[in-house]
């Protein structure tokens, strides 16, 4: 029988079915790497215990490889962080895109899903009007506990929430954003609409070099940067090396000088883990996975906001995930791919 055949005849779409087969294999997996451990453990050599286990010692060392087991792990991981961010926030958006800006694959997110739906926690469907439309409507997945019905979820629409956890190594980990650092306002300097500023407005300038500064593998991304622990600037940071003396970041601006420099910065939100009002990753010690730069940048890792990734972007985010978006991005995007073909 075919995927769509068997999902036919038990009820279900075959998008659960994948996520029931993913859900078992995973399970399996586990069980063989915890029983040839178990072997290794007792003195077993390879070949050993592929006799016991009936399997090949290249299918023995395999499972005996270093990562294997994190990668075995990593559905119970993104499941355990989706169901922490449900319990405590009671609504949340798991809609199409949010697998980008997590950063694992569809796949393991519809198989994390389907591990809590197993668990009793629901998915609800529900329909928000488009922005700049009144007949426009996309439909957006909710992820709640046990016992929550859909219409207690569309009267509360304002209280769905985001989740801004990402990982870098497709679920096996996860970050949760920390406060930013922040970036002294003496380190920045104004470039005004009467200094020219407008025709390079929203693009920020970068010092090449600076550590607390640094994009990580990117020469140029969409960023807010916090400042003086009251504002931030939000652009699209490029690095260049001609800065004025004591001068880190030029922020560009189509605004006029009222002699404050902080009225062309705008002011950070009252929310600790989302004090911009956007979706940001934060650049990371490799090793130490401690924050390290000022540099947050908007979207997910080879998604909005990433050098080189506005073709990637375009075609994989949908319009419930770019109306997350400044309209700003799109145009700052714009401007660099054509400045790139253009050169």
């Amino acid at each position: 029988m075919s995927d769509t055949e068997i999902a036919k005849y038990h009820g279900i779409t075959t998008t659960e079915l994948r996520a029931r087969k993913s859900i078992g294999n995973a399970r399996a997996k586990q069980d063989s790497i915890l029983q040839a451990e178990k072997l290794r453990e007792k003195g077993y050599g390879y070949t050993e215990i592929g006799k016991i286990m009936g399997r090949p010692e290249s299918s023995v060392r395999a499972l005996l490889a270093p990562g294997e087991k994190d990668k075995a792990d990593a559905i119970q991981t993104t499941a355990n962080m989706l169901r922490d961010h449900v319990d405590r926030k009671k609504y949340v958006d798991i809609g199409r895109g949010t697998e980008i800006q997590l950063g694992v694959t569809t796949t393991r997110m519809n198989t994390a899903v389907a591990v809590l739906k197993e668990e009793g926690y629901q998915v609800h469907s529900i329909q928000q009007p488009q922005l700049n439309s009144v007949n426009q409507f996309t439909r957006q997945k909710i992820l709640v506990k046990p016992g929550i019905s859909l219409a207690e979820v569309n009267a509360n629409r304002g209280n769905i929430q985001q989740i801004h956890d990402y990982s870098e190594d497709n679920g096996r980990t996860f970050f949760k954003p920390e406060p930013p650092l922040n970036i002294s306002s003496k380190r920045i300097a104004i470039n005004y609409k009467e200094d020219g500023g407008d025709k390079a407005d929203g693009v920020i300038y970068v010092r090449p070099g600076v550590k607390d500064l640094n994009m990580g593998e990117s020469r140029y991304s969409q960023v807010r940067i916090a400042v003086d622990g009251t504002h931030y600037l939000k652009g699209m940071a490029v690095y260049k090396d001609d800065l004025p003396h004591g001068v880190d970041l030029v922020f560009n601006t189509n605004k006029g000088n009222t002699g404050n420099k902080k009225d062309a910065l705008k002011p950070l939100k009252d929310d600790p883990t989302n004090p911009f009002g956007a979706i940001t990753r934060q650049v990371r010690d490799p090793k130490t996975g401690k924050v390290t730069s000022a540099m947050n940048k908007v979207g997910a890792k080879e998604g909005a906001g990433e050098e080189g990734a506005w073709d990637t972007w375009s075609r994989n985010l949908p319009s419930q995930m770019l109306s997350k978006q400044s309209p700003d991005l799109a145009k700052q995007q714009l401007g660099v791919t054509y400045e790139r073909r253009k050169k």
